[in-house]
């Protein structure tokens, strides 16, 4: 009997030659964001209207190029949201959004929890967005609004209604994590020392549903 979904799907796994020749230019994208191609590819192409739809949305939700070449303070907010949506949700997610930002300039401190309150506003929009069901308040949303334009809390929401979906997949199929994902490239770090092995902090547990409240607006008035 297998342990995973994933694992029962090996046999009908596309393999990552076959992938390359088709998609070289897409996987070359992701590894340049994340520095690996995933595991989940070889099992998306399974269906590829599946895997075509993830190409589809995964660059358009996270603002792809804007989020390699654009401002370096987002594009690091945004990682952090990212990362802080899956950290709860899905281990092999949590991996792939901390090298993702990371490589877009996030520093160890807003990681590990030591962050000013630009990050910590980021942080909580990010968690109580992606519970289920939402926690997310106004005040909240009026709290990231002190640091960021309505576009770039547009952006900061996509990513992470993004990653709902990745978290929820990745999780349920129980994708097995790349070695290379969790060894960071020194130019990643703050604090350079070479390559090294890095484990992301990770809950044991998802956290309990709480009562569901009123939807609320991104857009706030003042």
């Amino acid at each position: 009997m297998t342990e995973t979904l994933a694992e029962g799907l090996k046999p009908a796994s596309v393999n990552f030659e076959a992938l390359h020749k088709q998609y070289n230019p897409l996987l070359a994208l992701v590894k340049e964001l994340i520095g690996i191609v995933p595991n989940c590819d070889p099992v998306l192409e399974i269906w590829p209207p599946g895997f075509r739809t993830y190409n589809l949305l995964v660059p358009n939700m996270f603002n792809l190029p804007a989020t390699i070449f654009g401002n370096k303070s987002f594009k690091a907010s945004m990682g952090l949201a990212m990362y802080a949506s899956s950290k709860a949700a899905c281990a092999y997610c949590t991996a792939h959004t901390c090298s993702f930002a990371l490589r877009r300039g996030a520093s160890n401190d807003a990681i590990t929890g030591r962050r000013t309150p630009m990050e910590q506003a980021v942080v909580t929009l990010a968690e109580r967005l992606a519970a289920v069901p939402s926690q997310l308040t106004l005040a909240d949303v009026e709290e990231v609004n002190k640091y960021f334009s309505q576009t770039e809390t547009e952006w900061l929401v996509f990513s992470i209604s993004m990653m709902g979906f990745l978290n929820k997949f990745m999780n349920a199929i129980g994708v097995e994590l790349e070695q290379d994902a969790l060894t960071i490239p020194p130019n990643c770090s703050r604090k350079p020392a070479g390559n090294r092995v890095f484990t992301p902090p990770m809950a044991i547990a998802l956290p309990k549903p709480l009562p569901l409240k009123k939807t609320i607006s991104l857009r706030t008035s003042g």
